[in-house]
């Protein structure tokens, strides 16, 4: 039992799901989810305006924008991959992604 617990938790970002931050169309950060960005926060700074990001356990939101609307913000938190957040003003989109597509995310190509 010891031996199985280690070998599902001894490497946790083995999702392949990482944050992409791009900025009017061009990513600027990719962020991969790991034990180590845990609580971390990142600042995304553009001819456009300010965000900060803050990265949790395989979730992300936004704490800080100076937009005027400060829509960014009450989005609230995303953890699935393909959801996003989006400051207009700002032209910033932050989402998830992944490299592995789980079962659930795979193309059922008989129902087309």
């Amino acid at each position: 039992i010891a031996l199985a617990y280690y070998f599902t938790h001894s490497n946790s970002n083995t999702s392949g799901k990482y944050v992409s931050v791009m900025v009017n169309g061009v990513e600027v950060k990719k962020i991969e989810f790991s034990d180590n960005v845990i609580g971390e926060t990142y600042e995304i700074q553009s001819e456009f305006g300010r965000n900060v990001i803050e990265i949790g356990d395989e979730s992300v939101w936004i704490i800080e924008a100076d937009c005027p609307d400060k829509l960014d913000i009450k989005q609230g938190v995303i953890s699935r991959t393909g959801e996003v957040l989006v400051c207009l003003p700002n032209r910033m989109i932050v989402e998830i992604k992944s490299d592995k597509p789980s079962d659930e995310e795979k193309i059922d190509n008989y129902n087309y």
